[in-house]
């Protein structure tokens, strides 16, 4: 409890605040542990780095990215069709006809 609330000072007091700062101070010490003892996952050492080398990077042509767009919509579109699920029918074919439009308008070099 603080030395507002309690009027005064006493030597429990200040030994209590004494052993809070200790355990702060020891805290700061350790940033990547935390509580539970396991170290923070944006902490770790460089000796994690063979997990990314592991995945290698994709890079693709934004026209790739429009087309791979437009087979996932497709292939949503179908399976909403083959479970009758007509609102995301509806919603898909809304998404399709924009992504459609929008591959129309750079294929063709205007701006939508």
């Amino acid at each position: 409890m603080s030395r507002f609330w309690m009027g005064g000072s006493s030597s429990e007091d200040e030994s209590e605040e004494e052993r809070k700062s200790e355990e702060e101070k020891s805290d700061e010490e350790e940033p990547s542990q935390n509580k539970t003892g396991t170290t923070a996952r944006f902490l770790k050492t460089g000796s994690d780095d063979s997990d990314e080398d592991s995945q290698k990077r994709v890079v693709k042509s934004a026209r790739d990215r429009r087309f791979d767009e437009l087979k996932e919509t497709v292939q949503k579109l179908k399976n909403h069709m083959k479970i009758n699920d007509w609102n995301a029918i509806h919603t898909e074919f809304e998404k399709l006809n924009t992504v459609s439009k929008s591959n129309y308008d750079h294929t063709k070099g205007r701006n939508s």
